[in-house]
């Protein structure tokens, strides 16, 4: 999975969360849900490239 979001694989990395998340401890359950709501700005995250460097 980490793997997958260094890479900035969105498709690989939410597969993984949406297969997984029945099968995991309550707690990463919270956090992988807080992902499946936040998927959208996560992907424009991965895609867009940003700095936090003054120009």
């Amino acid at each position: 999975m980490l793997f997958h979001f260094q890479e900035k694989q969105a498709e690989h990395f939410f597969g993984l969360i949406e297969e997984r998340i029945a099968c995991i401890n309550p707690i990463f359950q919270t956090v992988f849900k807080t992902f499946l709501k936040d998927k959208d700005k996560i992907i424009n995250a991965m895609e867009l490239p940003y700095s936090n460097a003054k120009p």
